[in-house]
């Protein structure tokens, strides 16, 4: 064996000592970052993002109602008088 190979499996060595060592990261976030039934915060979010946009379209359409009954009483109030 000459150098080059014993530095290659030094080297080789630390990797799968390191390896073996550390949590997986991709398990350590999930941990760390997931909702309760399993889901990651990435698609949580993403459902909340969801949620509040179909919120926002029925209070804009109940605004818009609003707005008509408003205007249609206030033409009748100004036509009675």
């Amino acid at each position: 064996m000459n150098e080059e190979d014993i530095i290659e499996l030094e080297d080789n060595e630390e990797m799968m000592q390191f390896d073996s060592d550390e949590p997986d990261l991709v398990n350590l976030f999930q941990c760390f970052f997931a909702s309760d039934d399993g889901n990651n915060i990435v698609d949580v979010l993403d459902g909340i993002k969801k949620n509040m946009e179909v919120q926002n379209k029925i209070l804009a359409k109940m605004c818009k109602i609003m707005e008509m009954n408003i205007k249609e009483k206030s033409v009748k109030t100004i036509a009675d008088e």
